[in-house]
């Protein structure tokens, strides 16, 4: 459940700030580093949401690297090309890396899954922020009142779900006891 309230945060977060990368396009170095930013950090929590369903690591990658290519078409459309083939570099790396991570992870998978969910959404307001500094000085006023609205329920909706995850899984596994056995 957890990993599909993930899923959908991100799928949503990444059309809203599609949206608003193409309103507020402006040509400048700052603009290709922070979609690169943006990419990373989807593609690698796409790639550990994806490996919790799919528990291949070559499966995972390459569900992974699909997915990715949609968001990061849905993020970068009618951008420049430039921004899109940053954007599908870093795609391949991160949905790799997520997929990995992962996978490796044995006792921290949920802790995981939110961090880096948590940490997308700071990157799109981050992005978007920096993205708009020129025209608006003050950080608040840069991020549109949406992208904002939508961050800060999508933190409290992935907030919920992780305090019911963890209270369900941990009522749901009893205790286990070791019973010692000697032979004499």
């Amino acid at each position: 459940m957890l990993a599909i309230i993930s899923f959908l945060i991100i799928v949503l977060l990444s059309i809203l700030a599609g949206q608003v990368f193409r309103k507020q396009y402006k040509k400048n170095n700052l603009a290709n580093c922070l979609a690169m930013l943006v990419v990373m950090v989807m593609s690698t929590t796409i790639g550990i949401i994806i490996a919790t369903w799919v528990p291949d690591m070559v499966l995972s990658t390459l569900i992974s690297i699909a997915i990715s290519t949609v968001l990061v078409i849905v993020l970068t459309a009618k951008l420049p090309v430039r921004m899109m083939i940053d954007g599908f570099t870093m795609l391949f790396m991160g949905a790799m890396m997520g997929a990995m991570l992962s996978l490796m992870t044995t006792n921290y998978a949920t802790l995981s899954l939110v961090f880096f969910t948590t940490v997308y959404i700071g990157s799109i307001i981050g992005a978007i922020g920096l993205w708009n500094m020129e025209d608006y000085p003050a950080f608040k006023k840069a991020v549109p009142f949406h992208i904002v609205t939508t961050a800060t329920l999508a933190v409290c909706i992935l907030v919920v779900g992780t305090v019911v995850y963890s209270t369900t899984n941990n009522e749901t596994h009893e205790p286990t006891t070791t019973h010692q056995h000697h032979q004499h």
